[in-house]
């Protein structure tokens, strides 16, 4: 499930949760077997393999992979070094934000509320891994955010189901961090014609 731009909303039928900057992780431990996947399906299971040891048997959870500095923040780069470069000696925390499965059976036609309910009853809170804590005041919560740094704001609607691929969530980012302005420069950047394409043009 994903999330789309957006105005933080004010009704009361949503709730709030800081965007936290670092990669999205589904983990399963079903049947005795840890996997951890990327929101585009790559594998990820050998790049956290102390997470397997960590989480709950026969559970399926949706999370952020976190890699903190020394000022205790998400450090987006850190964590690519860990995760891309397989520097080992890097730590990570799995902030888990929702359930999709337990022992087998699926929970995601539940309401976000039902399902939030149930996670925060698994103890699933431990080194390394963490829930994401939630708010129902979504404009507070972002000035806080704002106030120490951090990428922003997700609303989620009570009511809905999790929706695999559907942008049903709200993000609403902090200009002002540095992750921010590299995103903005990447897709304001120019792009180059490749050799393939100049050729078919000339």
């Amino acid at each position: 499930m994903l999330a789309k731009p957006g105005p933080i909303p004010i009704t009361k039928d949503w709730i709030f949760e800081p965007k936290m900057d670092g990669f999205r992780c589904l983990v399963c431990t079903h049947g005795g077997r840890f996997l951890a996947r990327s929101r585009r399906g790559w594998d990820m299971t050998e790049r956290v393999p102390e997470l397997g040891s960590r989480l709950p048997k026969d559970i399926q959870l949706d999370g952020e992979l976190i890699a903190w500095d020394e000022n205790g923040r998400p450090d987006w780069h850190l964590l690519g070094r860990r995760v891309l470069r397989r520097h080992d000696s890097i730590a990570v925390t799995l902030m888990v934000f929702d359930v999709l499965a337990v022992e087998g059976l699926s929970v995601m036609d539940q309401p976000y509320s039902e399902r939030r309910a149930l996670l925060e009853t698994l103890e699933i809170e431990r080194p390394g891994v963490q829930l994401v804590a939630t708010f129902e005041d979504g404009r507070t919560l972002f000035d806080v955010v704002c106030q120490q740094g951090l990428e922003g704001v997700v609303g989620k609607r009570l009511r809905d189901p999790y929706r695999p691929g559907e942008r049903l969530w709200i993000k609403h980012k902090n200009r002002a961090t540095r992750r921010f302005a590299e995103e903005l420069a990447r897709a304001t950047a120019p792009r180059r014609l490749g050799r393939t394409a100049s050729t078919q043009s000339s």
